[in-house]
């Protein structure tokens, strides 16, 4: 990921002006109407601020989280799709109308395009209601939430939705619930596929009666759900600890524990795990035999990672708190925690403990500051473990990990070390942004594959926050090269059916309130912008911008401008009536390294903003189309519409093979060799480590892969992968266990850039059984 910079320069500075969403005060309403701001010319130089290291993408424009409700992010490896879960507040973007809405964000990799399901229309505008998201086998999506306190019997329930279609988030099966006799909190979803000798499970570990974390359990993979277990007790009625969970993906959920919240108990870290339905401490020690029976153990009977008042660097550290938890291929364990220095709310820090199967070994990673704000004094930016790579994290902080000097806002930062935690070096991801970037997330992919969320804006509280959902994704299948400047111009813009746009201007005063897009001049690149509600509440129609485009895929981006003080608004996409909303909040500033030729990035007050709004395919010559529209609430100059033009970054996509699933039945291995690469050898397939003597072929399909459970044909534990076109024979296992190889050709064709076949291996012996692989995908590349 390259680091995105622009030049710094010597500007004139509007007056910050932060205007309140929703309703104004009268005195603001009558700043407005002058129609101007105070402007002062100042001799320093602002640079280039929102900066991130890397493509930043808007997944949902109003949306915060809690810590401790997980996965809060997946990625479907069976569709290459990202799916993020986040719960909406009334401060942010929408007001009233979007508060306490639950919300799942969709990326698609293959299409680059966005979408967004609302789980729960206004539940509660509270960050720890946001849902817990789980890829099942079957390639469906389950999403459980509920409600953070409050009367009567909705905040007992904890509540899903099943998506109806395999690999498709558009479209959900009817909420249903589970009531608990106390108020729930904090969903997290985990499946077993081999507990329990193969049986499988689902569990929901929540917070319910007692504030303590219960155990619900699902033997239909999260269609329904039983039992009230219990899995850790600090015994009262206010002693509530916290968890975070982890699993490997076969047998075992992993735990990490507090006894009780840090402002109520010096708190020590803990470490145990679940594996058939008993808990265990880190070394295997069976601490409880039945997680189900709603008896459960103190935290303080798991082992301890680290124990309250334990010097390091010279410096006692205490009320620990869980921050992250994670457990890799080779079974070591990884765990992420902050405590208070000396106990001072201002200083904490942020601690990873590293198992190994045999002791727990503990480092000090970075100064996290202070607390998000007074009430949650132990709230902090939080940090990330890099699921696939354990020399890796990623980190919030208000505090530059690399010199240890205080920062405007909370900023990421990418730490990597060699020596086992020992030591870190540290990469900014954000810098120099005009808002927080908080509590970063990233789910588990795939090799080097990297999707790193957060949000970031203006977060008060945990029930009053202003901001977006944004990410930055680094996979082969969304390498974004440089782009084209294409200006907005009368030429190239029309309404959305074609017909001219009537305008004001081209004018260097700001447009009236009148309903018409105004150009105004001396700004952007061409020599004006497009521009709504400088003046006051101003609802333009939506237009069109139409750029020519030679047969290829290509990136599309949005261009427009804002002061970088206030929350300009803009809504755009590549369909009419399904355009997205955007502001400073979830993007970044335009680079120069972003563009083929020079751009004009920045103005007396303001700066140009790029926003990714998807990719668009085009299998011979024609256009691209973008529309844009400005925000339909209330608006006024310091919330107005600045659209400059689009940016289009042809897509170049690398060939490339990954395996998904898992096989069944004594697993045989399909091998693959060769490339993928349009027009070139092929790939090579042939199964090894089978029985002999069996007959040996591959199944074989295009596009997403679409899991089929073989269970209820008397194949327990096997499934399907591709959406079947055909089989290839590759004859009998020989004595080693192998079978032929067979070439599968790749064409030449340039249209299936980015397009991707699968394949799954298969062994069938003379008694009738059956040996799956794992699934290859394949993915055409140039």
């Amino acid at each position: 990921m390259g680091w995105m910079v622009g030049s710094p320069s010597v500007v004139t500075v509007e007056l910050p002006q932060q205007a309140l969403r929703g309703c104004y005060a009268a005195s603001m309403l009558k700043l407005v109407s002058l129609g101007s701001a105070a402007v002062f010319a100042v001799g320093v130089s602002l640079g280039a601020q929102d900066q991130v290291r890397g493509h930043l993408l808007t997944f949902q424009d109003n949306g915060a989280w809690s810590w401790f409700e997980d996965e809060r992010a997946v990625v479907d490896r069976f569709t290459n799709k990202i799916l993020v879960g986040s719960c909406a507040d009334d401060s942010g973007l929408g007001g009233a109308a979007r508060g306490g809405d639950i919300d799942v964000a969709c990326f698609d990799l293959a299409t680059g395009r966005f979408s967004s399901f609302e789980l729960r229309d206004r539940l509660q505008g509270d960050d720890h209601n946001s849902p817990a998201l789980l890829v099942r086998p079957d390639g469906r999506y389950l999403a459980m939430y509920g409600m953070h306190g409050g009367s009567g019997t909705a905040p007992l329930l904890s509540r899903w939705r099943v998506s109806v279609n395999p690999g498709d988030a558009s479209v959900w099966a009817t909420e249903q619930s589970f009531q608990h006799t106390r108020a729930m909190s904090y969903s997290n979803l985990h499946h077993l596929p081999d507990a329990f000798g193969g049986r499988g499970v689902t569990y929901n570990f929540v917070r319910a009666t007692n504030f303590d974390p219960n155990v619900m359990v699902s033997n239909d993979l999260g269609q329904t759900w039983t039992g009230t277990g219990k899995l850790l007790t600090e015994g009262g009625t206010g002693d509530r600890p916290y968890l975070k969970y982890s699993s490997d993906g076969s047998t075992k959920v992993h735990v990490l524990a507090t006894e009780r919240h840090p402002r109520d108990y010096e708190n020590s870290v803990y470490h145990g795990y679940v594996e058939d339905g008993r808990l265990h401490d880190s070394f295997g020690n069976v601490l409880d035999v039945d997680i189900t029976d709603g008896t459960a153990p103190r935290p303080n009977q798991l082992t301890p990672v680290f124990t309250t008042r334990t010097v390091f660097n010279g410096t006692a550290m205490r009320r620990g708190w869980t921050v992250d938890l994670e457990v890799h291929d080779d079974g070591s364990v990884r765990a992420l925690f902050i405590a208070r220095a000396l106990d001072v709310d201002t200083d904490h820090r942020l601690f990873e403990g590293r198992f190994d199967g045999t002791a727990w070994t503990v480092h000090e990673i970075c100064a996290m500051g202070a607390y998000l704000y007074q009430r949650e004094n132990d709230y902090t930016g939080l940090g990330a473990l890099h699921p696939q790579d354990p020399n890796r994290l990623f980190v919030s902080t208000k505090i530059d990990p690399r010199n240890g000097n205080a920062l405007g806002h909370y900023e990421i930062f990418d730490g990597v070390t060699a020596d086992g935690g020992q030591s870190w070096s540290w990469t900014p991801v954000t810098e120099d942004s005009t808002v927080d970037n908080l509590r970063p997330i990233m789910p588990e992919w795939a090799g080097d594959r990297v999707a790193l969320l957060w949000f970031r804006g203006r977060y008060n509280t945990y029930t009053d926050f202003d901001c977006a959902v944004v990410g930055i994704v680094d996979a082969p299948e969304l390498r974004i090269g440089t782009m084209t400047y294409h200006d907005a111009s009368p030429a190239n813009t029309t309404l959305p059916n074609g017909f001219p746009v009537t305008t004001t201007g081209p004018s260097t005063a700001q447009g009236a309130n009148e309903g018409l897009w105004h150009r105004r001049s001396g700004f952007g690149n061409g020599g004006e912008v497009w521009t709504s509600s400088e003046g006051g509440n101003e609802d333009v129609p939506e237009v069109r911008t139409r750029v020519a485009a030679a047969a290829g895929s290509y990136d599309v981006f949005l261009l427009f401008w804002s002061n970088p003080n206030e929350d300009w608004l803009i809504r755009a996409g590549l369909e009419t009536g399904e355009l997205r909303s955007f502001e400073r909040l979830s993007t970044e500033q335009a680079a120069a390294s972003d563009f083929t030729h020079a751009v004009t990035l920045s103005g007396s007050t303001v700066r140009l903003y790029k926003a990714y709004l998807g990719r668009v395919k085009l299998a011979s010559s024609g256009s691209v189309d973008v529309f844009v529209d400005d925000w339909t609430g209330i608006q006024s100059g310091f919330s107005r519409t600045w659209y400059d033009g689009i940016g289009l970054a042809p897509v170049r996509v690398p060939a490339g093979v990954d395996e998904v699933g898992r096989g069944c039945g004594a697993p045989p291995v399909l091998a693959v060799q060769g490339s993928a690469v349009l027009g070139g050898p092929g790939l090579d397939l042939s199964i090894t480590t089978a029985l002999p003597m069996a007959a040996g072929f591959a199944v074989y399909g295009v596009g997403d892969l679409q899991p089929v459970d073989l269970s209820s044909v008397g194949f327990r534990g096997c499934t399907i992968y591709p959406a079947i076109l055909g089989a290839l024979s590759l004859g009998a296992v020989s004595g080693s266990g192998s079978t032929a190889s067979v070439n599968v050709p790749v064409p030449g064709n340039t249209s299936l850039l980015g397009a991707t076949a699968n394949f799954q291996g298969a062994v069938a012996g003379v008694s009738g059984s059956l040996g799956l692989t794992s699934a290859w995908v394949a993915r055409l590349g140039g």
